[in-house]
């Protein structure tokens, strides 16, 4: 008769047990989940970036000098510049500049 009443809390540590272990999953779920929107906001961002005008990114100061810097010849400062500025990828701030 005394251990009918263990039986009770017995079954109440295997639920505990239970929901531990499926807290344990939902949370790697989550930390796999924030990755992937991590990732997905990172492409977001570029591809918004780059259909924007990126001249509304520059000041009108870098602007200036970045244009200064193609006419003298010296792309690779220009580039570096806008990256600088807007964030663009090495890529993206090249064929920015080469558009000028």
């Amino acid at each position: 008769m005394e251990y009918m009443v263990y039986i009770p809390i017995l079954s109440i540590m295997v639920l505990c047990i239970i929901q531990i272990s499926s807290i344990g999953a939902l949370e790697k779920q989550l930390v796999e989940q924030r990755r992937q929107l991590d990732r997905l906001s990172r492409l977001i961002e570029n591809e918004m970036l780059t259909d924007v005008d990126t001249a509304s990114f520059l000041s009108a100061e870098t602007m200036d000098r970045v244009l200064q810097l193609k006419r003298e010849g010296n792309i690779i400062q220009a580039v570096h510049d806008v990256k600088k500025e807007t964030g663009l990828s090495l890529k993206e701030a090249k064929e920015y500049v080469d558009g000028l």
